[in-house]
C-alpha cells in the first residue's frame, strides 16, 4: 500500500514533498509495514504516536507521519472508520522566535566568514523580507522593483505566496543596489 501510494504521489508532487513522505515512511514501515490495512485500529495509531513522542520526536513530526499513514489508509478506504478514535496531537502554536540583534550579528558574521560572497547579502534580504529559502533562491532581478521599493515573489510553497508583493526596507534596497550582477541572472547563493 505504501509503494502504491508513493507511486501515485510521484506523479503529482514536487521532489521535496516526495522526500518528506519517504522520510515519514522510514518511521512508519518498521511498525506497520507487515500488517494488513484492514487489521489496523485507532489504538495502533495512538500507540505509534506515544512511542514516537516517547523517543523524543516533535509532535509536529509525528503528526506529519500520521498524515502520511492517514493518506495511505484513506486510499484503501480504512481511515474513515478509524479516524474518530485517533487522538489528535496538540501542536505548539508558537509563531517561532525572532532573532535578537546579537543573534543576527553573529549569524551575519558567520555568513561574512563563509566562502560565498552572496551569502551575507542573501541573509540580510531574508531577514528584511521574511522570504522562504526557495523564494529567495528563485528570485530574479526582474522581480525587484526599485522604483516601488518592492519585490514580487515567484514560485512559492503556497499558491497564496506566489505573486505576492513584499516591501523592501532601506537595508534590503541597499543590499540589492550594492550587488552588481547582470540583470538577467538569478539571485544565487552558491
Amino acid at each position: 500500500a505504501a509503494a502504491a501510494y508513493m507511486g501515485e504521489k510521484s506523479l503529482s508532487v514536487k521532489p521535496r514533498t516526495l522526500a518528506i513522505e519517504a522520510a515519514n515512511l522510514r518511521h512508519l514501515l518498521p511498525v506497520f509495514g507487515r500488517k494488513h490495512l484492514h487489521t489496523l485500529e485507532a489504538e495502533d495509531v495512538a500507540a505509534y504516536q506515544a512511542r514516537r513522542l516517547g523517543k523524543g520526536a516533535a509532535p509536529k513530526t509525528v503528526a506529519l507521519e500520521v498524515g502520511t499513514f492517514r493518506a495511505i489508509l484513506r486510499r484503501g478506504g480504512f481511515w474513515s472508520t478509524m479516524q474518530p478514535n485517533v487522538p489528535k496531537l496538540r501542536l505548539p502554536q508558537s509563531p517561532g522566535k525572532a532573532l535578537s540583534r546579537e543573534e543576527e550579528k553573529k549569524l551575519l558574521a558567520a555568513c561574512t566568514a563563509s566562502r560565498s560572497k552572496a551569502l551575507p547579502a542573501a541573509f540580510i534580504v531574508a531577514i528584511e523580507t521574511g522570504l522562504r529559502l526557495k523564494e529567495l533562491t528563485n528570485l530574479t532581478w526582474e522581480r525587484v522593483d526599485f522604483d516601488r521599493r518592492e519585490l514580487t515573489v515567484g514560485d512559492s510553497k503556497t499558491e497564496a505566496g506566489a505573486g505576492r508583493r513584499v516591501p523592501l526596507s532601506q537595508r534590503a534596497t541597499a543590499v540589492f543596489a550594492a550587488v552588481v550582477i547582470p540583470p538577467s541572472s538569478r539571485w544565487v547563493l552558491l
